[in-house]
């Protein structure tokens, strides 16, 4: 190769270096606590030491992990829930939730993002799931309640709206079983459009017709007394 050669590859390899941009700086690391105390309180709680309770202000006083305020959706490494609030990336992707007698709803950090720390049941039509709680128990611990949806509703951007009444809850867990899978099966939501994420809201049952009272009966007309007799105007003989 001659020096001319040699100079141009040389030129062209500088080209070259200089057009490949610079790769992106790493995003900022945020600070998780910091980012969870503007929208909640942390408390030290025995026997779980630093928990995260959100305001009540911002999240509603009916407030349930994995119900309120979004809905789940299928990602690459299996359901998640969607939260519209900023900071539920944190809060509904790792740690746990549990119910405190005194407290309501708390959740304890994991540094680890996990799917989400729930268990599921399936049946009769029926979805449903319950958060797990940490696998410390205290005695202010309370058995975390069960959500059921139909199967059509399932993806709902927002699920509150379609979950079963408190009332029938029970009935309604009697006819499930617990799943093997870690969420529901794709293809059997594809089956009953269960992975619209718009569903048409339940229909509310129509209001009881109240029938209307039977006319009363008319008075009975009140017989009118026989006129006086007239008095004879006949003079009597002596």
């Amino acid at each position: 190769m001659t020096l001319a050669h040699r100079v141009s590859l040389l030129l062209a390899l500088a080209l070259a270096a200089c057009a490949t941009p610079p790769p992106p700086p790493p995003p900022p690391k945020v600070d998780v606590r910091a980012e969870l105390k503007r929208h909640g309180e942390w408390l030290v709680v025995a026997p779980w030491g630093r928990v995260w309770h959100p305001n009540a202000s911002e999240v509603g006083d009916d407030f349930a992990p994995y119900l309120t305020g979004g809905g789940w959706v299928r990602g690459a490494d299996g359901w998640r829930f969607e939260s519209r609030w900023p900071w539920g990336q944190y809060v509904f992707q790792r740690g746990r939730w549990f119910m405190a007698d005194d407290l309501g709803w708390l959740w304890m950090p994991d540094e680890t993002p996990v799917p989400p720390q729930v268990q599921w049941r399936v049946g009769d039509g029926f979805i449903g799931w319950s958060p797990l709680p940490p696998e410390v128990q205290g005695a202010r611990h309370q058995a975390p309640p069960w959500f059921y949806v139909k199967q059509r509703y399932f993806s709902a951007r927002e699920l509150q709206p379609y979950t079963v009444k408190l009332a029938d809850v029970a009935k309604v867990h009697a006819g499930a079983q617990p799943m093997t899978t870690a969420g529901p099966d794709v293809e059997a939501l594809k089956a009953v459009g269960g992975l619209d994420r718009d569903p048409p809201l339940p229909e509310a049952p129509p209001p009881a017709v109240e029938e209307a009272p039977p006319p009363e009966a008319a008075p009975a007309a009140e017989e009118s007394p026989p006129p006086p007799k007239k008095k004879s105007t006949k003079k009597k003989r002596k």
